[in-house]
């Protein structure tokens, strides 16, 4: 039992790393598009697109190859679903990106 629960939990981690490391590295591919996607979402001050920008490929690349190395685990999936609900949260009063029941 904890073989095949292990065995899961590694694909489970490697899946979550490939989601963290594709668009990471389709953005620091093409950080025009990437600057542009930033500004698309209207969350943040003009001034601050170029850095988060920058920094959003690097933060997703650092994560992906953590999740790979198997750093932080715990830490990393509390942060990372406290990080998800707070996106959530402040695009939900907006309705712009609103889920609807």
């Amino acid at each position: 039992m904890n073989t095949v629960s292990g065995a899961i939990g590694f694909v489970a981690r490697f899946g979550l790393a490939i989601v963290w490391l594709w668009p990471g590295t389709a953005k620091l591919l093409a950080p025009l598009d990437s600057e542009q996607a930033v500004a698309a979402y209207e969350i943040a001050p003009a001034s601050w697109v170029p850095p988060l920008a920058v920094a959003l490929p690097a933060f997703e690349l650092v994560l992906g190859l953590m999740l790979l190395a198997g750093v932080f685990l715990t830490t990393m999936g509390r942060d990372a679903l406290l990080l998800a609900m707070a996106a959530w949260t402040a695009w939900r009063p907006f309705g712009k990106y609103a889920i609807r029941p």
